[in-house]
C-alpha cells in the first residue's frame, strides 16, 4: 500500500515552521540576538513586511526579519514606523521590488512546497555543519534559496 501524501495544509505548516527557524537563526547571528527594530528585547518571532497571505513572498527571506514579539504586535497598529526602518536598512528599490513581487499571483503545488522544505532544510543543515552553529549560506554551499539570494553574508537583501 502506498504511503499517504501529506496534505497541502500540512506542507504549508511545516514550511512556515522551518522558515521561521531559518529566519530567526539568521537574524540572531546578524543582530547578536537582539531585535533590530527596537534594539531592546531578544529575537523570538518572525516579522513579515508583506502579509503572509501573499504566498508569492510568504517564504521570501527578504520579506522576513527576526524580531521580538512586541515589535511584531506593534506593526499591526503602526506599520509606518517599521516601514521606515526597512527603507533605511534595505533601500527604496528593495522595498519596491518586494511589493512588486508580492502582487504577483502564485500557486505552489504540493511538489513545489516539498522542494522549498528541502531547500530550507539544506540551508539549516549547511549552517550547522560548518562550525556547529548556524551560519550564513553561500552560493558555493548551496545557500541560495528561490525568492532570496545570497549577497555577501545577507540573505535576500535586494
Amino acid at each position: 500500500m502506498k504511503p499517504k501524501l501529506p496534505t497541502r495544509k500540512t506542507l504549508v505548516n511545516k514550511l512556515d515552521a522551518l522558515f521561521s527557524i531559518a529566519v530567526r537563526l539568521r537574524d540572531k547571528k546578524r543582530y547578536s540576538g537582539i531585535c533590530p527594530l527596537c534594539c531592546l528585547r531578544s529575537i523570538g518571532c518572525v516579522f513579515h513586511w508583506i502579509t503572509r497571505s501573499k504566498f508569492s513572498v510568504r517564504w521570501d527571506f527578504s520579506n522576513a526579519t527576526g524580531t521580538c514579539a512586541s515589535c511584531n504586535f506593534e506593526n499591526e497598529y503602526n506599520p509606518d514606523k517599521f516601514r521606515i526602518w526597512y527603507l533605511k536598512t534595505h533601500g527604496q528599490e528593495a522595498y519596491e521590488s518586494l511589493v512588486y513581487r508580492s502582487n504577483q499571483l502564485s500557486r505552489f503545488s504540493r511538489s513545489d512546497l516539498m522542494d522549498k522544505i528541502e531547500q530550507i532544510k539544506r540551508y539549516l543543515e549547511d549552517g550547522r555543519n560548518r562550525d556547529g552553529t548556524h551560519s550564513q549560506g553561500t552560493k558555493e554551499s548551496g545557500g541560495s534559496l528561490e525568492g532570496g539570494e545570497v549577497r555577501g553574508d545577507r540573505w535576500g537583501d535586494r
